[in-house]
């Protein structure tokens, strides 16, 4: 359902923008859904470079055989990525941020 074209093309200029969470630079698109049962919403897709290494695709493969170099070359352009639908008409900071304080109120409870 998410639209990678701006992603894997690379070129900041087309995303909406970007703002600093914890130090780094989080890229940010948003466009609106026009179809189906989330007509009127909108998909906010967020670039964190971080993740790439945090996620570390070609170091599990190496180490662990979990997948293929073909694989990887499928999955790039998403990988790094976190897409979030929302009807919410809010910056794509704000949906970020939300997101996150959400996670963390997750793992609090989790720790309960």
């Amino acid at each position: 359902m998410t639209d990678y074209t701006k992603v894997q093309k690379g070129d900041r200029r087309a995303f909406g923008g970007y703002f600093l969470f914890e130090k780094r630079a989080i890229w940010y698109y948003s466009y609106g859904l026009k179809e189906g049962e989330l007509r009127g919403k909108k998909i906010t897709v967020f670039l964190d470079e971080r993740l790439k290494v945090e996620e570390g695709y070609l170091s599990r493969t190496e180490r662990d055989d979990a997948g293929t170099l073909e694989t990887f070359f499928e999955v790039q352009h998403w990988r790094s990525t976190i897409s979030v639908i929302t009807d919410l008409d809010e910056s794509g900071e704000r949906i970020y941020n939300l997101l996150k304080s959400r996670a963390e109120i997750e793992t609090m409870s989790d720790a309960f």
